[in-house]
């Protein structure tokens, strides 16, 4: 008896054929996300154009993405032509400009967003109870690495050490 089985979702559409109960042929198909988005990407600086303030990057998605002063780690020092660069993309291309990227990286978990080049560590609001507020600062500022921030979310307010690290 053949048997054709198949599961599909947004991500990804599994085909499985098994016959006598035997699996004889399986095709996994993903959906490719083209939404940059949020992407980290290691770019280099290809040139700097002082009358525009900022800084186009080849980041190897076709135009070259371009870095305004404001979202370098350091504004006041531009980073030469030719250099390594690690920016993450927070306005996608078009068909006449290419992507916006930052040196401010910030990745969101489930516990908390990090912020790179800042020692920030801030406590949702919505957690008013002080003692649990100093205890979250304190996790942030035992887990964060120097020039890196947290925003403590409000899932965290029962969270422990262990559930930090792991986020």
């Amino acid at each position: 008896m053949n048997r054709v089985i198949l599961s599909a979702s947004t991500d990804e559409t599994i085909l499985a054929v098994t016959r006598q109960h035997k699996l004889v042929d399986l095709e996994i198909e993903q959906q490719i996300n083209t939404e940059i988005v949020g992407c980290i990407y290691k770019g280099v600086v290809k040139n700097i154009v002082p009358a525009v303030d900022g800084i186009f990057v080849d980041i190897g998605i076709g135009k070259n993405a371009f870095l305004r002063r404001k979202d370098l780690l350091n504004e006041k020092r531009f980073p030469t032509e030719g250099s390594p660069i690690l920016a993450q993309v927070i306005k996608s291309d078009t068909d006449m400009k290419g992507a916006l990227i930052t040196e401010k990286i910030s990745m969101f978990g489930k516990y908390a967003v990090t912020l790179s080049g800042t020692g920030y560590i801030g406590v949702s609001k919505k957690i008013r109870q002080e003692s649990v507020r100093k205890r979250l600062k304190e996790i942030g500022k035992e887990i964060c690495a120097e020039h890196m921030g947290l925003i403590i979310r409000t899932a965290a307010e029962n969270a422990d050490m262990d559930e930090f690290r792991k986020d």
